[in-house]
């Protein structure tokens, strides 16, 4: 039942007393207490002492800050603050009490008043008093009575050392409750239900060693020691019990990173609370950290390697987790970006200019791009930088710098590269050849634009309005030039899209020459034989030329080109040998202009060497006065020779001597017009040619024999030795010191004292002998 604030009348008693009963006080009491909780049910119970009936009972909230002592009448109805309300009927819980009986003239009216399921706003001062309305009297208040109503509090249940714990461990939870005005608990604790006790009065349980089975929900109450009030239950808290867990490491941000960038390292453990962490760098050189983070501010290479962490209670330092896996950071030097430009570092007014950033490694695979011009950000955040139609005030040095996209990472700042704007260029065109072009030979035309890559050129020949030809770099060469590609040439160059143009460049003309044919000859002769010299000479006939200058080429016989190291005119290839066969070429080059390839000469070496022959005509045995030749021929060659007589001095030492007039037989042929008898003798031949002279080998040997008349007349010994002439005979000398001479015949034998080379038949003076 809910009380106002003014006076309200519970019940009426039948009788009404005309006086002022000052002595009279009611007594107010409150059940169970004057504090109590939301929800409680409190009785207010008013009694006074008196021998009277027909007493009404008026209990009163005052809200004001103080009450007189004694009430006067007037203070009572038709009192203000009770005034005969309409709406006030009478209450049927308030009956008369006709049931007071007189008890030794003495009665003890008492009434309660049951205010169930408080609340806050029941809370106050509570008085009680009795009046009689007629004729009128009334007692005091009674004493004030203050009843508190409080929240109903809610135990909060903690764990230690955390609600998830290891197999082993020692638990320990506590029941605390806050407010209520309640200085004295017992408490009841409950697992995974509200009837399922586990402990009383306690407001701490201890699980020593805990196993699987003390999994669960715990929740406690409080109930008032010596009193009535009760808490709520508090909410479950639940007990996990798990085997020794694993810690997870993890790095921020995600490696690999860079050189002064911040690292943290992440352990957790994730079945319970209550732990401090140990982490473990690359070296095994443990920290302890309160919480679960490790910062390593501005990393260094050193730095990196690989982590691993473990965790204990922090209350009970031996119980450890197991090692974490390790976890790897990767230290990299922080990446430079480069600025390329397209189409290059020095444009012209009116290109367009493309810069790009390019940043290589430090594993970030998305970047945002800033932008500077002489250290001034630019209004771009992409990786290209493009400026449109370039004036000169574009002119200046460019840097960017990448920064990571969802990310903390930054790249340094690239070096500068310095953009130029000039005006409109006009290249100059060039020829690798001065003066005019042998056909046959390599021309290539430059055109030339300094300082400035990236462009395509065009070419034009005879008038600027002729179709032109591309090429992408500033050369343009014409292989094997004709007469017919003289004329003149005129470039530009153009680039960027759309293509940007220079200006034309001045002509240039190109003159085309029929290109010479070198000759090439050889002294001595193409058929060479071991160890001679050979002199090969290379001419170039009606160019008026002098400042020729040569090269020479052999094929040899697996057709293998070798150019020899001749570079003059005349090549001499001195003690040739057989390896020097082959075909030789030569030609000519004058200002970087080569002639054509002269007709091959082939050289033809022979391992041996060269072989003479010798022969008489027409017959070795002559009569004074007839005429003979001695003709000497080098085997299988012919050309150059020049030769040598000799006739045998001496047998004793197989020595010849030159004949005086052996020049006369140079060409091959000795001849003597009119052998005399001095003339017979041993002979042979040899040739030589070459500066140096090389000579051949001696020939075969020849005699001749030169009979007169008178000499078969005086000596009639002389018989005709067997096989000779049957007109002569050889005449019988028995002389022991005539030997025969080397050479001769056998059956002749020389007269002691005469010459042992000339056989002389006859002693008159010879004649002249005719080449």
């Amino acid at each position: 039942m809910e009380l106002i604030s003014l006076p309200l009348v519970l019940l009426l008693i039948s009788n009404i007393h005309s006086q002022y009963t000052a002595d009279i006080k009611p007594i107010l009491t409150v059940h169970p207490q004057t504090s109590v909780f939301i929800g409680d049910t409190v009785t207010l119970t008013c009694v006074v002492h008196t021998w009277y009936t027909g007493w009404e009972f008026v209990f009163s909230r005052p809200e004001y800050p103080s009450y007189p002592e004694y009430l006067p009448y007037p203070a009572f109805p038709p009192y203000p603050a009770f005034p005969s309300y309409p709406a006030y009927p009478p209450y049927p819980a308030f009956p008369l009490y006709p049931a007071y009986p007189p008890y030794h003239a003495y009665y003890e009216p008492t009434v309660t008043i049951p205010i169930p399921s408080v609340q806050v706003s029941d809370g106050g001062q509570y008085l009680c008093g009795v009046i009689i309305r007629n004729p009128p009297f009334y007692t005091q208040y009674s004493e004030p009575v203050i009843v508190t109503v409080h929240d109903r509090p809610t135990p909060r249940v903690s764990v230690w050392p955390g609600e998830d714990v290891i197999i082993g461990e020692t638990v320990t939870l506590t029941c605390v409750i806050n407010g209520g005005g309640v200085s004295s608990w017992q408490y009841s604790w409950y697992k995974d239900s509200p009837s399922s006790t586990v402990s009383k009065l306690q407001n701490s349980i201890t699980i020593r060693s805990v196993t699987e089975s003390d999994a669960g929900k715990y929740a406690c109450r409080g109930t008032e020691t010596r009193g009535s009030r009760y808490s709520h239950i508090s909410n479950e808290v639940t007990l996990t019990v798990s085997d020794i867990p694993r810690p997870t490491l993890n790095v921020q941000p995600q490696t690999p990173v860079f050189i002064g960038d911040k690292v943290t390292l992440i352990c957790k453990v994730c079945q319970s609370t209550g732990w401090e962490f140990i982490f473990i760098n690359p070296s095994n050189t443990e920290s302890t950290e309160t919480t679960g983070t490790k910062t390593i501010r501005s990393v260094q290479v050193s730095d990196g390697g690989e982590y691993k962490c473990r965790a204990r209670r922090r209350e009970n330092p031996q119980v450890y987790t197991q090692y974490s896996q390790p976890i790897t950071v990767t230290i990299q030097e922080r990446p430079t970006p480069q600025v390329s430009v397209l189409p290059d570092n020095h444009v012209f007014r009116g290109e367009t200019v493309n810069l790009r950033c390019v940043i290589n490694g430090g594993g970030v695979s998305s970047w945002q791009y800033s932008w500077y011009k002489d250290s001034v950000i630019q209004q771009n955040k992409l990786q290209y930088y493009t400026i449109r139609s370039v004036t000169e005030s574009h002119t200046g040095k460019y840097t960017c710098r990448g920064n990571e996209i969802r990310g903390s990472w930054s790249s340094h700042i690239s070096n500068a590269v310095t953009l130029t704007v000039s005006e409109r260029s006009k290249p100059k065109l060039t020829s690798d050849t001065e003066g005019s072009v042998l056909t046959g030979n390599t021309v290539t035309l430059k055109c030339r634009i300094d300082q400035s890559t990236g462009w395509k050129f065009y070419w034009y020949k005879h008038t600027q309005n002729t179709e032109k030809t591309t090429t992408e770099t500033n050369s343009y060469t014409i292989n094997s030039v004709k007469v017919s590609d003289g004329g003149q040439y005129w470039c530009r160059a153009g680039r960027g899209k759309p293509d940007y143009y220079t200006d034309y460049s001045d002509g240039l003309w190109i003159n085309v020459k029929e290109s010479p044919k070198p000759v090439v000859s050889v002294k001595p002769d193409t058929q060479l034989f071991r160890g001679e010299t050979v002199t090969l000479r290379c001419d170039i006939q009606n160019t008026g030329d002098t400042e020729w200058t040569y090269s020479w080429t052999v094929k040899k016989t697996n057709n293998r080109n070798i150019i020899t190291q001749c570079n003059t005119q005349e090549c001499k290839i001195n003690n040739i040998q057989p390896y020097n066969s082959g075909q030789y070429t030569c030609r000519g080059k004058i200002r970087e202009q080569n002639t054509e390839m002269s007709d091959a000469v082939t050289l033809t070496v022979s391992s041996d060497k060269p072989q003479t022959v010798l022969s008489v005509s027409p017959q070795q045995w002559l009569n004074e006065g007839d005429s003979v030749t001695l003709m000497c021929e080098v085997i299988n060659s012919s050309t150059g020779w020049t030769f040598r007589w000799f006739t045998l001095q001496s047998p004793s030492t197989d020595g010849y001597q030159l004949l005086s007039d052996s020049i006369r037989g140079s060409k091959g042929n000795y001849t003597v017009r009119s052998v005399t008898v001095k003339h017979t003798g041993v002979y042979k031949c040899r040739a030589e040619r070459g500066d140096p002279v090389y000579h051949t080998e001696y020939s075969n040997t020849q005699t001749l024999w030169i009979t007169g008349q008178d000499w078969w007349v005086s000596n009639p010994n002389v018989r005709t030795p067997k096989g000779t002439n049957p007109n002569v005979r050889t005449p019988e000398v028995t002389n022991p010191n005539v030997r025969t001479p080397k050479g001769t015949n056998p059956n002749v034998r020389t007269p002691k004292g005469t010459n042992p080379y000339v056989w002389s038949l006859k002693g008159p003076n010879p004649k002249d002998v005719n080449a």
